[in-house]
């Protein structure tokens, strides 16, 4: 994205229900202020390492109700996963 980027939904429509943009953000928020409401978001809530980078989601399916499986391909190691 680029520095100029901004949003086309205003702040107050584009929200977690229960995490309020700091009131100095502009109405339609920049890509910038985008990336920092989303990492403050979830920074005390979402375990860092719950995320893989740099893969590709290839397949998933359903296994019950609940559980599903998940089949992706690290890109740095071409190696390819399932859990």
């Amino acid at each position: 994205m680029w520095d100029g980027l901004t949003t086309n939904l205003s702040k107050h429509t584009c929200r977690c229900s229960d995490w309020l943009w700091p009131e100095s953000t502009a109405t339609f928020p920049s890509a910038t202020d985008m990336e920092d409401y989303l990492t403050s978001y979830a920074e005390p809530s979402v375990n860092s390492e719950c995320f893989l980078f740099e893969c590709q989601v290839t397949n998933i399916a359903s296994i019950d109700d609940d559980k599903y499986r998940v089949e992706w391909m690290d890109l740095s190691s071409q190696t390819k996963h399932s859990k």
